[in-house]
């Protein structure tokens, strides 16, 4: 019988609390039993049985991993007997498949051959099976070697309990029993959603990541606390360093807001080699990009915004800088636009999208939002215009953690089926740019409810009931029916969230406003369930630095004479339509790491930093304060965004007055990091009552 309590192990007395096991137990007494198929965080199954403990009154040796502890047992984790049962197992493992350690990409850093140092193991009395088993690499980043494989299962349970996918299970009985991904697919054409948690958990070297598994034995590896920029998430990430010269891998730190987990784009994308490298400034001259120095390119690009029209109207100067930036560059890219030059026309890629959430919400949306804990506790989500696996791939796995294991709803708004569309309770598909009047109509439907009513006030609860939803049908494409039983589904929710994208964003603020309107009406308590999913890491920030006031949608070449585009290493260059706009501009000013084309719209080119060159400060979108580190020194004429922009004051002759510690103070409230930023408005208001327009 469990329960709280002491029992005695070791000949010790140590506390046992309720629903612990045997190993939980012993870990807390900082008592240390052998494990191989247990790891943090995920559920035991006792496969390995290299954990068996002897409990006075039990017959046989039992497994610490899946044994309930109680108050009064008498447990013994170290006798000759238990030595010999684990040795036995041990080499049992061994000869069941090819573990030859000295050509295995994990020798030195393997747990099966730490186990066989630690209890002795010199040979195996078993003769080897040797089994002809291959060598899956059909994935781009991840190998399965089945050779190495001990069934532990660690990589399926972290597949399914912490990536949400469960694309990993066993085949087969036995000792042909071999770990597949779906029903026996290669690894690089099955559902995988290249997370590498499974990486992460295999205790041997049965999955690996190909790009560094022959680098991780030689030298120190040397793991520094970083942030990753590639979404609005803001993982909390380790970087491995070799030799300090050699970028190793980026792996999930246990940390908030991502707990250990990463998506493709933060665990694989962030170290993909790149082509183009811009390792010194260039300037145009006839017609080509040629080599320049620092102190030329930033006389052309002085002169440039000296002469002509420019020079007169500084709105005629427009600026664009990626979100992927951090804060201190995007706040002394902001001076230097406004404070400088004197322009307001200065955003960021995406401007349009954040002023439309910024003016649905009444301002500043940074640290307004739902947090991403709400997901993880969510009976329900509500998914508009966005595909969390596109780019926020955590939030994605969180949502389908609470599909899978808690039994949450999945309600999807998309135009078209996304990666989530498997896991969704119901799919509508709305038509382009019909998303406001589709949720004009679920309110409809919701305030019928009382709980709807309360929240979102009397009068707004009957403006909406009056709405005619049979124009759901004509600008939605949607049959009202479908509608009300998504509304039925969300005032039955204990806990809804809504989930909002870019796909909404773009249609403007009164489409968002309806998801603002809807999600204060399903509001539970004092926060309400809206979030929505930036793809600039420091897109919500941006409303702080003043940076909304210009987006790539709003290019018209006829009243832009020059253009500074800040990229950094964002890959995401302005989308075609837009290219074109900014090949009619006269001067073109870029700031990049990377060109990947001819670049013919270019005038100027300066060398930018890439992320684990520079470090600096993150604002994710549930307002949590980060703090990425620079691991790498920059080529030597490759400087800091910073330093550029005040080189280009000096240049234009004007003082470079901005304060980098005062203006990330203005931004975050002082907030350290992983601590939130305090929010502007106190909440959110009420939309519903005050913020809704005549109908």
């Amino acid at each position: 019988m469990s329960g709280a309590g002491r029992l005695t192990m070791d000949g010790r007395e140590v506390e046992v609390r309720e629903g612990q096991t045997i190993l939980e137990v012993a870990e807390a007494a900082g008592i240390d039993i052998p494990t191989l198929c247990h790891a943090e965080g995920l559920s035991d199954v006792g496969a390995c049985r290299l954990c068996i403990v002897e409990v006075e009154g039990q017959r046989r040796p039992v497994p610490a991993c899946t044994t309930p502890a109680a108050a009064g047992m008498v447990v013994r984790t170290e006798t000759q007997r238990l030595h010999e049962l684990r040795l036995q197992t041990l080499e049992l493992l061994f000869s069941e498949r090819n573990h030859i350690c000295p050509f295995c990409t994990r020798a030195g850093h393997c747990e099966l051959q730490d186990m066989g140092y630690r209890l002795g193991m010199t040979h195996t009395r078993f003769a080897y099976l040797h089994p002809a088993l291959p060598v899956d690499q059909s994935h781009p980043h991840i190998a399965l070697d089945h050779n190495r494989c001990i069934l532990c299962t660690r990589c399926i349970r972290a597949c399914d309990e912490r990536a949400g996918v469960h694309t990993l299970d066993l085949m087969n009985r036995g000792g042909k029993s071999v770990v597949v991904a779906d029903n026996g697919v290669p690894l690089g054409e099955s559902t995988c959603i290249s997370c590498g948690a499974c990486v992460d958990v295999c205790p041997t070297g049965a999955l690996f990541e190909k790009r560094t598994s022959h680098w991780q034995a030689d030298g120190e590896v040397e793991r520094t606390p970083s942030v990753c920029p590639a979404c609005g998430v803001g993982c909390a990430t380790e970087v491995a360093l070799q030799n300090e010269t050699t970028l190793l891998d980026v792996r999930g730190a246990q940390a908030a807001p991502n707990n250990g987990l990463l998506c493709r784009h933060g665990r694989f994308g962030l170290t993909e080699p790149h082509g183009g490298r811009v390792l010194v400034p260039h300037v145009r001259t006839a017609g080509r990009l040629e080599p320049a120095s620092y102190d030329d390119a930033l006389t052309e690009v002085a002169r440039r915004l000296s002469r002509g029209k420019a020079a007169k109207e500084r709105t005629r100067v427009a600026g664009l800088g990626s979100g992927r930036l951090p804060l201190e560059t995007l706040a002394a890219f902001a001076h230097l636009m406004t404070g400088v030059i004197g322009t307001n026309r200065v955003g960021i890629l995406g401007s349009g999208c954040m002023r439309a959430v910024a003016d649905a919400l009444g301002g500043d949306p940074l640290g307004l939002l739902a947090r991403l804990e709400d997901i993880e506790s969510a009976d329900l989500y509500l998914c508009i215009g966005a595909d969390p696996d596109e780019r926020q791939g955590v939030v994605a796995m969180a949502m389908r953690r609470g599909v899978h294991r808690r039994g949450a709803n999945l309600l999807i708004l998309n135009p078209r089926g996304t990666s989530l569309s498997d896991d969704a309770a119901e799919e509508l598909p709305v038509r382009y740019g019909g998303d406001a009047a589709a949720l004009r109509c679920v309110l409809k439907y919701l305030a019928e409810y009382e709980a709807a009513r309360k929240n979102l006030g009397d009068d707004a609860a009957e403006e909406m009931r009056a709405y005619d939803d049979t124009l759901a049908v004509r600008e939605a494409g949607l049959d009202p029916v479908d509608l009300r039983r998504l509304a039925a589904l969300l005032a039955g929710a204990r806990r809804p969230i809504v989930i909002i994208g870019t796909g909404l964003a773009k249609q403007g603020a009164d489409a968002v406003r309806e998801a603002v309107r809807l999600a204060e009406a399903l509001r539970h308590d004092a926060r309400t369930p809206l979030m929505y999913l930036p793809e600039g890491a420091n897109d919500l920030a941006a409303a702080r630095l003043g940076l909304l006031g210009f987006d790539a949608t709003d290019f018209d070449p006829h009243s832009v004479d020059v253009v500074l585009l800040a990229l950094g290493d964002d890959a995401g260059y302005p989308d075609p339509k837009t290219l074109e706009a900014m090949r009619a501009v006269p001067h073109a000013v870029v700031l990049a790491s990377y060109v990947d084309e001819p670049a013919d719209w270019v005038d100027v080119l300066l060398p930018a930093r890439t992320w684990p060159e520079r470090g600096g400060h993150f604002a994710n979108m549930e307002g949590r304060v980060g703090r990425a580190s620079a691991v790498l020194t920059p080529p030597e004429d490759v400087w800091d965004e910073a330093d550029a922009f005040a080189a280009l004051a000096s240049a234009l002759g004007a003082e470079w007055k901005h304060d980098p510690a005062a203006a990330l103070n203005r931004i975050t409230g002082g907030a350290k990091p992983g601590e939130m930023v305090r929010p502007t408005l106190e909440r959110m208001g009420r939309p519903g009552r005050s913020g809704s327009k005549e109908r």
